[in-house]
């Protein structure tokens, strides 16, 4: 991908950190109301929610970048996630889309259309990436 798609995606983080919104409690309140069911799966809730998103976070980060370590890490997290049940990969791809609805509501108006298109671009890629996994 570009360096600006890698650069607007870093700054549209810098800007929501710089707000001080904690994406994550936005995020899981949008993942239970169409996931109630997944819920239960989260033991520790406190300590794992935060790393769920920066791991999203990170790996759309790393796919902008070209990073060579991105496919494994991603089959990882599905393998690991089988542990969970079967999930099918239409919902890593809603993840992803709730991902995306989260910052763009932490961000408020400072969200604006280049920042958005860089998001949902790379986040096209990485569903291509992941059916390639599931």
């Amino acid at each position: 991908m570009s360096q600006l798609t890698a650069d607007i995606l870093a700054h549209s983080l810098d800007v929501i950190g710089e707000a001080g919104v904690d994406i994550t409690p936005i995020f899981y309140e949008k993942f239970f109301a169409a996931y109630p069911e997944q819920k239960e799966n989260f033991y520790q809730f406190e300590s794992s929610s935060g790393m769920m998103v920066n791991e999203m976070l990170a790996s759309v980060l790393a796919l902008a970048a070209g990073e060579p370590w991105l496919t494994e890490f991603l089959q990882n997290i599905v393998i690991a996630h089988r542990s969970y049940g079967d999930i099918p990969g239409t919902a890593y791809a809603d993840l992803l889309d709730l991902l995306v609805e989260s910052l763009a509501e932490a961000a408020g108006p400072k969200w604006k259309e280049k920042v958005s298109l860089a998001w949902e671009s790379q986040i096209s890629e990485m569903k291509k990436l992941i059916t390639q996994i599931v």
